[in-house]
């Protein structure tokens, strides 16, 4: 069978879409329920952004050992690209 996995990055979870927008998103996780898909409830990201997500995915691996010499706030992403 085909494998399609989605990674709708940066985008609210259902509750959080209700709750802080007033938004019922509930349509689109019923199309994609109703199609087959697995929808992971209350999940959240590791990553802020799409590098470090689909890295860390693909690599079935975190990315604490590739950056640990960056501090928190640092917005390098250099030491992604070496994958």
């Amino acid at each position: 069978p085909d494998i399609y996995y989605i990674v709708i990055d940066r985008y609210a979870n259902e509750d959080t879409l209700k709750k802080t927008y007033q938004f019922d998103n509930s349509s689109f996780y019923t199309a994609l329920r109703n199609r087959g898909f697995f929808i992971a409830e209350n999940s959240a990201a590791n990553y802020p952004f799409t590098m470090p997500s689909l890295a860390s995915t693909l690599n079935l691996d975190y990315l604490d050992k590739y950056t640990v010499n960056l501090s928190k706030d640092s917005d390098d992403k250099t030491p992604l690209l070496k994958f």
